[in-house]
């Protein structure tokens, strides 16, 4: 007997959402899901949990970024000092750049 399709990037929403766990999908498309994910289910879903939480507390587009300040560095990658404010910068391009400079 033939199993039931199910769309995978609907599923992955709501798995991703919290909206659906694991559990609640047919066992075919959970050994799809773990196999693709290289996870057992258990694993998986705490990762889809993990997610879900984030999500909750995220930032939603067109909302204001937070208030902070960046010390500058010089051309070597030293720290000089100064900190500036990304909103000295609100009537000019800025372009953040985060890595190691150690």
């Amino acid at each position: 007997m033939n199993s039931p399709k199910f769309d995978l990037f609907a599923v992955m929403k709501q798995l991703l959402s919290g909206e659906m766990r694991l559990s609640e999908l047919p066992q075919n498309a959970v050994e799809r899901l773990t196999d693709m994910m290289k996870s057992d289910a258990e694993a998986l879903q705490a990762r889809f949990d993990e997610r879900a939480a984030r999500e909750k507390t995220a930032p939603t587009p067109g909302t204001e970024a937070p208030r902070f300040n960046l010390e500058l560095i010089d051309e070597k990658g030293v720290r000089t000092g100064e900190m500036r404010a990304l909103t000295d910068y609100l009537d000019k391009p800025v372009a953040l750049l985060f890595g190691s400079y150690t």
